[in-house]
């Protein structure tokens, strides 16, 4: 359960010509391309097969075709929003709010073999505050993957990825250093994954290499005692999972990760993780699905003077179909996370998110959710609790343009030890062009 990494993305803000031109001309496109009205219902049979969800539906008419290229196929996807965000810093007091215009462009290219895999994917993304310069991002990421097939339950896979992001000023470490700006960094992954199976049992392992360099590096220190320790993470696990009759599985679970931080403060961060899971994966002829893990997880950290970190572990997921047009998800984790506060000190996060989605009409699809998150901090006396709420709605005008609203409300309605309470307002709509 453990990532260095932000762990909420920010929004998107705005361009440095405005908004409103943005806006006049993604109307002016989807006008000129608007599709005929479609009316609802699934009908084919990949559509209505055992494990479709609204969000994961295939929508033939809908879905871009992407671009053929050989044995290859290329997507790619450009993505344009106005938004507003009224509480930038998260403060209970004297907020400050900007619009916001999100731009983005993604494409992948993914080989069509019926043995063995390749892949590569790239994206960049820049958040630009009309009002809060300051804030503005440009976060990109570039990977790539390949699967070899031993046989048609075996396979060794490999992932490599390279990513420049931000931790947001909202996210409670910097927000209690007092940051007013985004905290760059970059990390490197490299992943290894292999799966087999024989009879009723199926067996997945991996080993994982990352690199996470704060802009900055070992000279920069926030307020706060805050640190940005730039560190290197090795992990390692394995799930086993038993078979009972089709679709119902007990399984076992168990994970490793040390992290190594380099530099002369390298010593607040230097830890091993260990997390060991039990639980099954059960589907309930298709209506029901579960898959739920509960154990323990503890980080002790190399220096003895520092508290280590334990309690329950939970990965567990429900998904309901009452009908084929609505699908409820339920989310539930628990596990040892990280801080760049506080000498390196890390937290036990608990996280639980409830969503509905709903096929409203065949090009339609809105959807709710609400989500608690609590931190608890090794110091007991420090701890934050989160509510947020999402609402959103996507138009699938045709093939290639789509519109999509969005709104997140976040309520941070208990802490302590000085971690400031406040309500944050955030709304987009978007517009997509895809190939």
């Amino acid at each position: 359960m453990s990532n260095r990494c932000p762990p909420r993305p920010r929004a998107n803000p705005a361009t440095r010509s405005g908004w409103l031109p943005a806006a006049a001309a993604s109307l002016a496109i989807a006008g000129s391309l608007l599709a005929p009205d479609a009316v609802a219902q699934p009908a084919d049979a990949a559509a209505v097969q055992r494990g479709v969800t609204v969000t994961t539906r295939p929508r033939p008419e809908f879905d871009p075709a992407g671009v053929r290229l050989g044995s290859f196929r290329l997507d790619a996807a450009a993505e344009t929003g106005i938004g507003y965000d009224d509480n930038l810093f998260g403060t209970e007091r004297n907020q400050r709010g900007s619009p916001v215009l999100s731009n983005s462009v993604a494409a992948s290219l993914q080989s069509q073999w019926s043995v063995h895999a390749l892949g590569m994917n790239a994206r960049i993304e820049t958040l630009n505050y009309t009002d809060q310069r300051d804030l503005d991002t440009v976060d990109w990421l570039i990977g790539g993957v390949g699967r070899y097939d031993i046989d048609s339950v075996s396979s060794v896979e490999l992932q490599v990825a390279q990513r420049h992001s931000f931790l947001s000023v909202q996210t409670l470490d910097l927000q209690r250093a007092g940051a007013r700006e985004p905290l760059p960094f970059d990390e490197q992954l490299a992943r290894v994954t292999a799966r087999t199976a024989f009879n009723r049992v199926s067996l997945s392992g991996f080993g994982q290499f990352r690199h996470v360099a704060f802009d900055g590096g070992e000279n920069l220190a926030l307020a706060d005692n805050t640190l940005a320790v730039d560190y290197n993470s090795y992990a390692a696990g394995s799930t086993l999972a038993y078979s009972i009759s089709p679709g119902r599985s007990a399984t076992l679970s168990v994970r490793a990760e040390e992290i190594d931080g380099e530099g002369r403060r390298g010593r607040f961060i230097d830890s091993l993780t260990l997390e060991a899971l039990v639980g099954f994966v059960y589907d309930f002829d298709g209506i029901y699905q579960a898959s739920f893990g509960v154990g323990y997880a503890r980080r002790e950290f190399r220096d003895n003077s520092r508290r280590s970190l334990e309690g329950i572990g939970i990965d567990a997921r429900f998904v309901y179909l009452p009908t084929q047009l609505t699908t409820l998800t339920l989310v539930v984790r628990r596990g040892v996370d990280d801080s760049v506060r506080s000498g390196g000190e890390g937290f036990l996060r608990t996280i639980g998110t409830l969503r509905v989605d709903h096929e409203l009409q065949r090009n339609i699809i809105i959807g709710a959710g609400l989500s608690y998150e609590r931190r608890e901090y090794s110091s007991a006396s420090q701890n934050a609790t989160d509510a947020i709420l999402a609402l959103s709605a996507q138009w699938l005008i045709n093939r290639n343009l789509s519109l999509i609203g969005t709104y997140q409300h976040v309520k941070r309605f208990d802490a302590s030890a000085g971690i400031q309470e406040y309500d944050q307002n955030v709304a987009f709509l978007r517009l997509r062009i895809s190939l």
